[in-house]
């Protein structure tokens, strides 16, 4: 098993030990996805209630290591999260949070880190919001959008999310990492 697929496994693992929905190996538009999750239910924020969603994909076979693919890839996994709310974006009391992962086992570029954390999706008719997230395996780094000194649109949603899959995705990183149990941590 490749390190890709380790790093994966491991996150499956504490995202289901932690109540998350699991498929493996699905498709979304023409880039093979790793891993989707998402939150059995939603959970209630100060503004709304959220459900997680998260896309792990291969940074060099998924994307190709090129950007516009990585948008492009976002822009299926909207549309496909999207169909499950049968409420149009603009009347929702739930919204999706959603976030793309592309992992990888070789550096990014520093246009595409740039990208990621600076760059965040959430349309004008509201509704959803969304990130990017990367994991460079060889540096044991994680990179993902930031905070701004100004409010954004969607960032509670979009930090929430990010909150509960950033620990997970750290600790699956450890080198002496160990698969989670029914003791508390």
């Amino acid at each position: 098993m490749d390190i890709i697929q380790t790093y994966v496994n491991r996150i499956s693992t504490e995202l289901q030990f932690k109540g998350y929905l699991i498929e493996n190996r699905i498709s979304m538009g023409d880039t093979p996805g790793l891993l989707y999750a998402c939150s059995a239910k939603p959970y209630q924020t100060v503004i709304t209630r959220v459900s997680d969603h998260f896309l792990f994909v291969d940074w060099e076979i998924g994307l190709a290591r090129w950007k516009p693919d990585m948008i492009e890839t976002y822009r299926s996994f909207s549309k496909t999260v999207n169909q499950k709310f049968k409420v149009p974006n603009v009347f929702r009391l739930t919204i999706p949070s959603m976030i793309l992962v592309a992992v990888s086992t070789t550096s990014y570029d520093q246009d595409t880190i740039d990208f990621v954390q600076s760059v965040y999706e959430t349309p004008m008719k509201g509704g959803e919001a969304g990130q990017y997230m990367l994991v460079d395996l060889a540096l044991n780094k994680i990179y993902y959008h930031t905070r701004h000194p100004y409010k954004q649109p969607a960032a509670t949603p979009l930090f929430e999310s990010r909150n509960n899959l950033l620990p997970v995705m750290q600790r699956c990183l450890q080198v002496d990492y160990a698969f989670p149990s029914n003791k508390k941590r």
